[in-house]
């Protein structure tokens, strides 16, 4: 999995945050198809909540493709959450004061465990 940075507050361009949240998305994918259906949530779940602030803080920008990856993430979600009830982001994956050097490496961390 690639990760060049990660920009947990939301900094950066629209195109940097979306593909860093591509990268979650895909990391998610690789967990569910190893069988970790938990980890492939919370990494759903992260994708989901950047997602929709990079829709709210940039409401112009690719809105077909926001809308087709806020839908596929729909999809992955909701059977998950019946299997893993009350799962929720990680706080290692959302802390609000980490710079995004740190938030990265937590991330990276995660998922190569």
């Amino acid at each position: 999995v690639c990760l060049a940075s990660l920009t947990a507050n939301g900094a950066g361009k629209p195109d940097e945050q979306y593909i860093e949240i591509f990268n979650t998305i895909m990391s998610g994918d690789e967990w569910k198809s190893k069988g970790n259906g938990k980890r492939a949530l919370e990494m759903y779940l992260f994708a989901e909540d950047r997602l929709k602030k990079l829709k709210s803080a940039y409401p112009t920008w690719n809105g077909k493709i926001v809308s087709f990856r806020l839908d596929y993430l729909k999809r992955r979600i909701g059977p998950l959450n019946v299997q893993y009830p009350g799962t929720i982001i990680p706080a290692s994956l959302k802390q609000a004061n980490q710079t995004d050097e740190e938030a990265a490496a937590v991330l990276t961390e995660v998922l190569i465990k």
